[in-house]
Order: structure tokens, then sequence, then C-alpha cells
């Protein structure tokens, strides 16, 4: 069984500190997920003082994650919807939304 792993938003930011100019491991960062209110969070960072010092740590998430499949957790209230109906919810689009929100960080 194959052990994921996801970081609140302290941690998030560290791992974007530590892993700015370094990469971790190939077989690491398929392990990686993200959470969705952990994004939300660091970008609502960048409208503080020290923003410079977040774009830079969001944008080192190249650097631990696999961007081009990393997993997304579920918004939380999507996840207890699917465990109570016992079915998967219509795709809403958030992931994708999502996703070009990161690329448009990661572009800046």
């Amino acid at each position: 069984m194959c052990e994921r792993v996801y970081f609140d938003t302290h941690v998030f930011r560290a791992m974007g500190s530590v892993f700015e100019k370094d990469a971790l491991a190939d077989e690491l960062k398929e392990r990686v997920l993200i959470s969705p209110l952990s994004l939300f969070e660091v970008w609502s960072q960048l409208t503080v003082q020290n923003a410079d010092e977040v774009l830079r740590q969001l944008q080192a998430i190249t650097n631990w994650t696999n961007t081009q499949k990393t997993g997304l957790l579920p918004w939380p209230d999507d996840a207890l919807a699917e465990l109570w109906f016992q079915k998967p919810l219509p795709d809403d689009g958030f992931t994708r939304r999502m996703q070009n929100a990161v690329n448009v960080c990661l572009a800046a």
C-alpha cells in the first residue's frame, strides 16, 4: 500500500522554504497530496507584508511535489457527502479551478 501525506499550511510553507532550491526525491514527491484548505490559506497570505517570501514558497511546490499528478484532497464537505451517500458526487470543476489557480501562481 502506498502511504500518502499532506501538510497543514505551516508545513506547506516550510516545505517551500526547505525545497526552494533543492528537490525532494521523486519517489517521495509521488506520495504528497495537497490540501485545498492549505492552498487557500497560503493564497490568503499573499496579501501580507512578506508576500514575496510566500510567493517563493508557493512556487517551490514544483520541487516537492509531482506537479503532473499530485493528488488534491477533496473539499471536506464533499468527502463527507460521499461517505454519507455512498456514491461519488458529480464533478463540479473544483479540482480544475484549483489547478488553474496554482498555475497562475507558478507563472507569476
